[in-house]
C-alpha cells in the first residue's frame, strides 16, 4: 500500500520514466521495494545501492547502507544481500551534512548554557510536549533549554498554548541547526539520524526511541556509558523527563563539554561516493 502499485509495475514505470537517460546507479531508500524491484531496475545497465535499517527482506543490490550504530552490525544484512554485495555498516558512512565535519571541532570556549531538545520533524510521540510540561514544574534551571517542534509537529496548536517559562525557548526551526548544536552543552533528542548527528559532534544527550525500530539502537548506544536513556517513548512522562531535568540541574557543572572522539567524523557520504565509483 506505500507504493500505490505492486513492485513490478512501480520498477517499470520507473523504468519508463527513464528510457532516455543512461544510468550508472539507482539508489533507493524505501521499505515496500526489495528484490523483486531491485533486480528489474538492473535491466537498465544500472547499478543498485540499497539504503535499508530494517534487514528483514533480499535485495540484489551492488551496494547495501545502513549507517546505523546497531550491535552486530556486521552480521546484520548476510542472509538478506546476495554474494559479491558491499556492504556499508555502521554511522562511519552516516550520510550527513558537510557542515557536522567542519563544526565537530568547534570552538568549545563558546558553548551557550543551554539544551537543545528536538524529537525529529514530527514528533509522533508528543516528546515535546511532555518535556514543556517536565520545564513548567521548575521555576529556574542552570541552563536555558531550547525546545524546537519542528515544522511539522501535529501538536503545533497546543504546544503554542502552553505557558513557557523564562527559561524555556520554544520554536518551530532554527535557521542553522547543526551550528546551535554545536555551540549547545547538551541535548534531549530521539536515536536514529539525529543521534548520529550529535555523536558527530561530540554533544553528551539523553535519548528516547520514538519508534520501535530506533529501540536496539537507543539500547546499544545507552551501554556505552555515554549517553542516557529514558526507554521507550510509551513509557516517558511529563514526570519522567522532570526527574531527568532534575539530575541534569544536579550534575551540571560536573558534565563533560564534549563526548570521547569516535569515528563518526562527518565524511561518511564522501566514503560512500569512493565505493560507488570504486564499485566494478
Amino acid at each position: 500500500h506505500w507504493l500505490g502499485v505492486t513492485q513490478e509495475e512501480d520498477a517499470h514505470q520507473c523504468l519508463a520514466m527513464l528510457d532516455d537517460i543512461t544510468l550508472d546507479w539507482v539508489v533507493f531508500d524505501h521499505y515496500a521495494i526489495d528484490e523483486k524491484w531491485q533486480s528489474l531496475m538492473k535491466t537498465s545497465g544500472a547499478k543498485v545501492l540499497a539504503i535499508d535499517d530494517l534487514a528483514n527482506r533480499k535485495h540484489a543490490c551492488d551496494i547495501l547502507l545502513d549507517h546505523n550504530p546497531w550491535p552486530d552490525v556486521e552480521n546484520r544484512y548476510h542472509s538478506w544481500v546476495p554474494a559479491g554485495c558491499q556492504q556499508l555498516l555502521g554511522p562511519r558512512f552516516a550520510l550527513l551534512r558537510d557542515s557536522f565535519s567542519a563544526l565537530r571541532d568547534h570552538d568549545l570556549s563558546v558553548i551557550k548554557n543551554q539544551i537543545v531538545a528536538f524529537f525529529s520533524g514530527t514528533d509522533p510521540t508528543g516528546e515535546t510536549l511532555k518535556l514543556l510540561h517536565a520545564c513548567q514544574q521548575f521555576s529556574t534551571l542552570p541552563f536555558n533549554v531550547v525546545i524546537v517542534y519542528g515544522m511539522a509537529n501535529p501538536r503545533k496548536e497546543a504546544l503554542l498554548m502552553e505557558a513557557v517559562p523564562e527559561f524555556i525557548e520554544l520554536v518551530e526551526s532554527l535557521p542553522d541547526f547543526e551550528t546551535e548544536l554545536a555551540c549547545s552543552r547538551y541535548a534531549f533528542g530521539a536515536a536514529g539520524v539525529s543521534a548520529i548527528e550529535r555523536t558527530c559532534l561530540r554533544l553528551p544527550s539523553t535519548l528516547v526511541s520514538v519508534a520501535e525500530n530506533q529501540r536496539d539502537m537507543a539500547e546499544h548506544l545507552a551501554k556505552s556509558g555515554q549517553y542516557r536513556y529514558l526507554g521507550l517513548s510509551n513509557i516517558t512522562t511529563a514526570s519522567r523527563y522532570a526527574q531527568e531535568l532534575s539530575w541534569l540541574a544536579e550534575h551540571w557543572d560536573a558534565l563533560p563539554l564534549r563526548l570521547p572522539e569516535s569515528d563518526i567524523d562527518g565524511l561518511g557520504a564522501e566514503r560512500v561516493v569512493r565505493a560507488m565509483e570504486n564499485c566494478q
